[in-house]
Parts: C-alpha cells; structure tokens; sequence
C-alpha cells in the first residue's frame, strides 16, 4: 500500500526502508510503515533518480 501512495515500486520502497530513508519496522519478511510516517514522506519526496530517459546519450 505504501508504495502504491508514494509512487514507487515496492522494491524502491524495501531499499528506502533499509537505508533508513523512511521510518519503518522490520517485522520477520516485511516492513511496517505507520500510515502518518508514509503521508509525511510522500511530502517531501522526490522519486527521481539519475537523468530523465529523453536525455540519455545517442537517444533523439
């Protein structure tokens, strides 16, 4: 569900998690994420990595 609020794919939300990037428990195979910790991330993050795709060398 976190992932789907935040816009990411849940593997991007499993590595924000280990990294400690967003509050969240470890409970045996999976996270928990409180629903206010998920609404104040969704605030300030930005989802983008690296450079767009259109500007990637030798695309047109």
């Amino acid at each position: 569900e976190a992932a789907e609020i935040l816009g990411v794919h849940t593997g991007t939300l499993k590595r924000l998690c280990r990294e400690k990037k967003i509050v969240a428990e470890k409970i045996h195979n999976g996270w928990l994420i409180h629903s206010d910790v998920v609404q104040e991330f969704a605030k300030r993050y930005d989802g983008r990595r690296g450079r767009p795709a259109n500007n990637v060398a030798g695309s047109k």
